[in-house]
């Protein structure tokens, strides 16, 4: 392995508090003791040098403050974003070529000559590359927040490796990075566009001034008066045996995408609705709480200036779906409903609703639990595009679901997490990917299980008689 310095410079040093979408990560990553880094591997186009993709990410490092951005953290705890107008990036290269004669970690046989036989697969090289960067978090005060690798074979560059840690960019803003690949020349390697999203920088700016602070207590206002209006709990009484003890599922269904699309066919209300709807219903089947309160991932990219920003604007929304004694019809205009209004009201500073929501529990005499997550990721949702018309009869859909695969995944470290967080994202072979991750003494392995496959219980129901009732008292 080699390693290669990628020289940037840009516009825009300067050293300021966090964005409210900084500060929402931030928070997450000291209360896991993770860095919660994204990224992933990129097969590249035949041809491509590892000039080239050096060139690529000076470009873009240069471009945007949030990839030049360090942390400042001082003895109190106060965190501050240090962005640098120059420096330089390490691209690891990985060579997938089998060792020569004379290397003490080479593949050569007795004669001296590589064994053809023992090529590494570049692609499974880069995936193990991947996880070696993804396993060791960053070092926020010093290490600039991406970590690059290409693997070579025979000379070319076959794959490109890419990690970022999760308070310089959010998934949207890292495909607001590949689209801004668009206004790089390809002759010259210039800009064709200056950047127009807000940076961080600029976030936290504007954030602190007096329309900001309104935009804030304004969401937060929506925050007080939902809560006052929920149950504290969202789980059964806990099991203090497995307290701290998580498990992770992934399931797989192609059932799920069939059933939204014939239920969107006749409602026309969207998959996100209908998808949100399911999921408050089989939640309080399997927890015996309702309203199902869930905390809905927010992008914010609706908001000027931010939907190209190669940043992190994410908050969690509040959402509170009353499932009980209602048709799924009637559900989904509920879910509809609370959906937009967490999504109205997204975009607050962090401090200020965490001490809200301490302020109403010493109220209330009682802690309030805000530990249940939901996490649309899918592609665009057809209500906002073209409603894709259903092809299959619930008959047909319901036959998938016996193709539905449930995969439990190694048990996690036991690191501070949330007590439900539950991802949804566009998989293979029109498939839906549901990832699940649970604190076991408050949604035990075999209720995970059953939130999951309820989910598209429900959706079957649904696209069977669209007024099915929810079974929820």
């Amino acid at each position: 392995m080699t390693r290669v310095l990628i020289p940037f410079s840009g516009e825009g040093a300067g050293v300021g508090e966090l964005s409210w979408g900084q500060q929402e990560i931030w928070q997450a990553i000291q209360r896991y003791g993770d860095s919660l880094s994204v990224g992933g591997v990129t097969p590249l186009p035949e041809g491509t040098s590892v000039q080239d993709v050096a060139a690529t990410f000076g470009f873009l490092v240069g471009r945007h403050q949030s990839l030049r951005t360090r942390l400042a953290i001082d003895q109190d705890g106060h965190t501050l974003q240090v962005v640098a107008d120059r420096g330089e990036l390490e691209l690891e290269v990985v060579d997938a070529d089998p060792a020569g004669p004379g290397d003490p970690s080479d593949a050569a046989g007795p004669s001296g000559a590589a064994d053809p036989s023992d090529t590494v697969d570049p692609a499974a090289l880069a995936e193990s590359v991947f996880a070696r960067l993804l396993a060791t978090n960053f070092d926020y005060e010093n290490e600039w927040p991406v970590r690059l690798a290409v693997i070579q074979q025979g000379g070319a560059a076959t794959h490109m490796v890419a990690v970022y840690c999760h308070y310089a960019i959010d998934q949207s803003g890292i495909e607001a990075l590949i689209g801004d690949l668009a206004n790089r020349d390809p002759e010259t390697g210039l800009a064709t566009r200056r950047v127009t999203a807000a940076p961080p920088l600029e976030q936290a700016r504007q954030q602190n001034t007096a329309e900001g602070r309104r935009q804030s207590e304004t969401a937060l206002r929506y925050w007080e008066r939902t809560l006052r209006s929920v149950p504290a709990h969202r789980f059964r009484d806990a099991n203090a045996r497995d307290a701290g003890q998580y498990a992770e599922a992934n399931f797989t269904s192609t059932a799920v995408p069939a059933a939204l699309t014939l239920i969107n066919t006749r409602s026309r209300t969207g998959t996100a609705a209908i998808l949100l709807a399911a999921y408050a219903v089989a939640l309080a089947r399997v927890t015996g709480r309702n309203p199902s309160v869930a905390r809905v991932v927010v992008g914010n990219r609706f908001r000027p200036a931010l939907a190209d920003s190669v940043s992190t604007v994410n908050h969690p929304g509040l959402c509170v779906v009353d499932v009980a004694g209602a048709g799924f019809a009637e559900v989904v205009a509920r879910a509809a409903r609370g959906s937009m209004n967490a999504y109205k009201n997204a975009y607050y500073n962090p401090a200020a609703r965490d001490e809200l929501v301490a302020a109403l529990g010493r109220e209330r005499g009682e802690q309030i639990d805000l530990s249940c997550f939901f996490n649309d990721r899918r592609g665009p949702d057809p209500a906002f595009t073209v409603p894709t018309e259903s092809d299959l009869t619930a008959q047909q859909i319901n036959a998938l679901a016996r193709h539905s695969v449930l995969r439990w995944l190694p048990k996690p470290e036991a690191k501070t997490s949330e007590r439900l967080f539950v991802h949804v994202e566009d998989a293979a072979g029109d498939a839906v990917l549901f990832r699940a991750r649970a604190e076991t003494n408050h949604l035990p392995e075999s209720e995970i299980e059953a939130l999951l496959r309820g989910v598209e219980s429900v959706l079957l129901e649904a696209a069977a008689d669209p007024d099915a009732p929810t079974g929820v008292a």
